[in-house]
């Protein structure tokens, strides 16, 4: 995440900051507000800097390729809501939150699926604008770093992330808004430069005087913070349990210390950065202060949604008449751009078998696209520009017949199955006026794998279907009659 002066078309000042990966070397500079951070250093300690508890919200504007925000993407829709989520966690400790300004805009131009140039990015930059919010542009890569921010005459222009960097509850987010809001590298001055980390620090790097591992000097170098550690690491590392660095290294008086893996403005791997200090925190929202004061508002509380989505129909164990379709329904949630439910075979909805789009002034969907004589699981997602963690219902279960008659379902229940799940025989009961009847056993590829008619009865009548050649898993017994026809989902079991 180094600072550079990039010639684009219109004359950025680019500042490319990686938090992955190590780029050429390049001149080393700091934020464009460096002297102002410098200077409320000077000031710190105090608590008042805090200002008071309120919780700042600050407006994202998220530009994302097509590509990686689709569903088979390493952003799907989904995946950024967990994201956001996450990163409103992070900051959660000083008091700061992140909403969407809008819904995501999908850059559909393959154009912008990689930024491979400095003239491709003054492109995108050009193209799309947020003078309201936090511009965030989020493309597989660019320019072969994980994130930077972008500067142009004294204004930050956005955050450029990439997506081959991204990681599910990862740091990378959360750190470059740290630069967005002020704060340097932990490691500040040592940024993309090789070093013999086994040797003793000089006193200067790079025109950056090297923090000792006292303190002594703490005002003066490295981040100008306190109370980070100091911390010479320019390159990606694993932290140990401890979340300290896995070797020690040796300050300019040759005293041995380890770099805080904690830290999220430190290069530590997820997922050991986790926090900021308290003194970072007082910068930030003191810069946010000084140089956003029209962007974060106050009132967003109201409009968080604090509750799970609300269903409607099928609530949990019911029985649909697939002939009818079924049925999705629920109640509004405020602030939602897309509704998206999710179907699975498994309870733990570790599989998605069928997904449905359906736009935010819709609350209710029908589809015939599912199985008969299937035990399916659901949820709704809402994709919302408010609320993030709690975008997911509860997960309902519903199975589905399929009735060709009027006859109501539930007064014909499972109770034809005696055993279920079976392992060796399948044990059913009828009465007489069900017969004559046909039985078929359908695999949970369609397939007919067992069919028999049966003919009049006298009485209750038991019969049975060996299963021991059948390979265990779920499958559709259909069961149809002169008066109608209905499907049950059975297990086989090993």
């Amino acid at each position: 995440m180094h600072l550079r002066v990039l010639f684009l078309l219109f004359a950025f000042l680019l500042s490319h900051k990686t938090y992955g990966q190590l780029l050429k070397p390049c001149s080393t500079v700091n934020s464009v507000h460096n002297e102002w951070v410098t200077r409320f250093q000077q000031r710190l300690p105090n608590d008042d800097f805090l200002r008071s508890s309120l919780t700042l919200y600050f407006p994202i504007k998220i530009f994302i390729s097509g590509k990686v925000h689709s569903q088979s993407g390493t952003i799907s829709p989904e995946k950024l809501m967990d994201e956001i989520c996450h990163l409103n966690h992070l900051y959660k400790q000083a008091n700061i939150s992140f909403y969407l300004e809008s819904p995501p805009t999908v850059l559909s131009s393959a154009n912008y699926e990689s930024i491979e140039t400095e003239f491709e990015l003054g492109q995108l930059l050009q193209s799309y604008k947020s003078t309201n919010a936090i511009p965030v542009y989020v493309v597989e890569n660019a320019l072969d770093a994980c994130g930077f921010n972008v500067f142009h005459q004294g204004v930050n222009k956005g955050i450029v992330l990439s997506s081959e960097c991204y990681k599910v509850k990862g740091a990378l987010f959360a750190h470059e808004i740290g630069h967005f809001l002020g704060l340097p590298h932990t490691f500040q001055g040592w940024e993309g430069i090789a070093f013999d980390y086994t040797l003793k620090a000089p006193e200067h790097w790079e025109n950056v005087k090297v923090e000792r591992a006292d303190g002594s000097n703490c005002r003066s170098a490295g981040d100008g913070f306190c109370d980070t550690a100091p911390d010479y690491l320019n390159l990606r590392w694993s932290c140990s349990d401890s979340s300290k660095s896995p070797i020690p290294l040796l300050d300019p008086m040759g005293k041995s210390f380890y770099s805080d893996g904690s830290l999220i403005m430190g290069y530590a791997l997820d997922p050991c950065p986790n926090r900021f200090s308290k003194e970072q925190i007082m910068t930030m929202r003191a810069y946010a202060d000084e140089f956003y004061p029209t962007l974060f508002k106050g009132d967003l509380p109201l409009r968080i949604n604090q509750t799970l989505p609300i269903v409607n129909t099928p609530i949990e164990n019911t029985q649909v008449n697939l002939s009818n379709g079924v049925t999705f329904s629920w109640e509004k949630v405020p602030g939602t751009y897309k509704y998206i439910i999710e179907v699975s075979p498994m309870p733990n909805m570790a599989l998605i078998t069928s997904r449905f789009e359906i736009a935010p002034d819709s609350l209710s969907y029908m589809t015939k696209q599912l199985i008969t004589g299937r035990k399916y699981y659901w949820r709704l997602r809402s994709l919302n520009i408010y609320s993030f963690c709690s975008s997911v219902s509860k997960i309902y279960s519903f199975s589905t017949v399929l009735a060709t008659s009027n006859v109501d379902l539930s007064a014909n229940d499972n109770s034809i199955i005696i055993n279920n799940p079976i392992s060796e025989e399948l044990s059913l009961k009828f009465s007489s006026e069900k017969f004559p009847l046909q039985l078929i056993l359908l695999n949970n590829s369609g397939q007919t794998i067992f069919q028999k008619n049966y003919t009049q009865s006298v009485g209750q009548t038991n019969l049975s279907i060996s299963v021991s050649a059948f390979p265990p898993g779920q499958y559709t017994l259909t069961v149809r009659s002169a008066q109608k026809t209905q499907s049950h989902s059975v297990v086989i079991i090993p």
